[in-house]
């Protein structure tokens, strides 16, 4: 009689998004996903600082797919947008922080 082998072996399940996750490529503990959103807020923020508004503005909705509920990122993006003279653009970011929080306004 045969057996199954794969039974017995420990598998590795994915985590739900927020938690930490095991990288097979790297053999590391990745970021949560907070981190990378502070990152590509921060990358966003150097780009901005270097007049590439576009670049900026690509970081701002990578960390907005993460995180759409943050209050910061919305501003630093319509600004990016105010920058590139994309006034509606820049209003819908502001509107949405302020929705979000209407206190931070």
């Amino acid at each position: 009689m045969k057996t199954n082998r794969k039974r017995n072996r420990k598998t590795k399940v994915s985590p739900s998004i927020g938690h930490k996750k095991w990288s097979k490529e790297y053999g590391s503990l990745l970021y949560n996903i907070q981190d990378v959103v502070d990152e590509y807020n921060l990358l966003g923020f150097k780009k901005e600082s270097k007049g590439d508004h576009e670049g900026a503005i690509l970081c701002f909705n990578k960390a907005l797919e993460l995180n759409p509920t943050h209050i910061e990122i919305y501003n630093n993006r319509g600004l990016s947008k105010c920058h590139l003279k994309d006034y509606l653009g820049a209003m819908s970011d502001f509107d949405k922080a302020i929705i979000i929080d209407p206190n931070h306004a």
